[in-house]
């Protein structure tokens, strides 16, 4: 199976760096040299210079598995940044979701207070702000909806920003009022 980082980037491959290339080829030469040296120059191998290339290289394979751990490390902290970042148990769709429907209902408030507030001190009867709110979507938007006028109204009503008068009109605060209402809810 492939893994993970090579499905999300099909193309991004992680090399070693030219300097580790480099050291791990000056090692894996000096002990080539150093063996072919020996045996060219037709002296018997010494404890000490069977050390030194046998040193030499197992440095070389400690160096190659440090730089394949290395390589390997990176992949791996890529996919636990790519997981963490698309495994949020779902909370960033809850978030959204919330954050949609909360701009909705301002939506709402904001649509029944603009129509209200046409109307001046007047005001404007539950079924008027229903049929204006509707034709105000249809007109601007080309949305054929049904306007929940009762919800608004209850928002409207609820937060100060439209009374209900005497006559059982609905009527809108001046702009400011209505937003000092706001404020210091």
């Amino acid at each position: 199976p492939m893994a993970d980082l090579e499905v999300v980037f099909p193309f991004k491959k992680i090399y070693f760096k030219p300097t580790d290339i480099a050291k791990f080829s000056s090692m894996v030469l000096t002990v080539v040299v150093a063996i072919v040296k020996k045996y060219l120059a037709g002296g018997e191998m010494t404890f000490v210079m069977g050390f030194i290339i046998l040193f030499l290289f197992f440095k070389c394979i400690q160096l190659f598995f440090n730089m394949k751990g290395t390589v390997e490390n990176a992949q791996r902290a890529m996919s636990d940044l790519l997981y963490a970042r698309a495994m949020d148990n779902d909370q960033g769709v809850l978030l959204e979701l919330i954050h949609s429907m909360e701009m909705q209902e301002l939506k709402e408030s904001i649509l029944g207070y603009y129509c209200a507030y046409k109307h001046g001190s007047y005001g404007v009867t539950k079924h008027q702000l229903d049929q204006e709110a509707e034709q105000f979507l249809e007109q601007s938007l080309n949305l054929n909806s049904d306007f929940e006028v009762d919800d608004a109204l209850n928002k409207v009503t609820s937060d100060g920003m439209v009374r209900l008068n005497s006559h059982g009109k609905y009527v809108a605060r001046s702009l400011s009022e209505a937003t000092d209402r706001l404020a210091h809810k």
